[in-house]
């Protein structure tokens, strides 16, 4: 198992993580200790990982939970049998949705799969003023993004399980694979939305604003 970080040849990799390379499963799972493998390093001040973050791997149903840290080791809890689907809640079934924010209504795309996260809004040439895409978590956690293969700004708003705003990165700018950072708030969120830059400020958006499902 190999912590990830988005340098180097890992620039590449669609965001910071965990690498798994095997898991037996004739073994038993539960809390287990990582340590950090760079001889360099004497404690995890620098480190991939936080305390209390979680990985996903929905595909192989496996959930890592971090849950402390002693000098340079991490103490983990590994589990199987996660959903390979978040729980999503009446409207958001669909693949788009109408949002209300600041006075605002945006059409949204619902990014609510691993594939549909991991691509974003990349590659697309430009985004119309009244749209954006809605990052649907079937829980709270520290979740992290970057600019990777965007053609143009973003406005990137994170909200917790009662839709508001806990978090605001305004006029990120795309980056090239080899030095794009990926963008991690130090509070917990459940939706992330990506619009135009410029639309924080020119809304007012700020800590505290709520977004609401509409049915315009």
């Amino acid at each position: 198992m190999e912590v990830r970080r988005l340098i180097g040849f890992d620039a590449a990799l669609p965001a910071a993580g965990v690498l798994i390379t095997l898991v037996n499963e004739t073994k038993s799972i539960g809390i287990v200790r990582v340590i950090n493998a760079d001889p360099e390093e004497a404690d995890l001040e620098n480190a991939v990982w936080q305390v209390d973050q979680t990985f996903v791997d929905q595909s192989h149903g496996l959930r890592i939970q971090v849950d402390s840290n002693v000098g340079n080791s991490y103490e983990i809890t590994v589990s199987s049998g996660v959903s390979a689907a978040p729980t999503l809640n009446q409207t958001l079934t669909n693949s788009t949705a109408h949002i209300l924010i600041a006075g605002v209504v945006l059409n949204v795309e619902l990014a609510t799969t691993l594939p549909a996260q991991e691509r974003g809004l990349s590659g697309l040439p430009s985004l119309p003023s009244n749209e954006g895409m809605l990052f649907v978590f079937d829980h709270e956690d520290y979740w992290a993004f970057w600019m990777i293969n965007m053609k143009f700004p973003l406005d990137m708003i994170w909200f917790n399980s009662a839709r508001e705003v806990v978090w605001t990165e305004p006029d990120l700018q795309p980056c090239p694979p080899y030095d794009c950072p990926s963008i991690m708030p130090n509070v917990k969120s459940m939706y992330v939305l990506e619009v135009n830059a410029g639309f924080i400020a020119a809304h007012h958006v700020t800590l505290g604003t709520i977004f609401y499902f509409s049915g315009a």
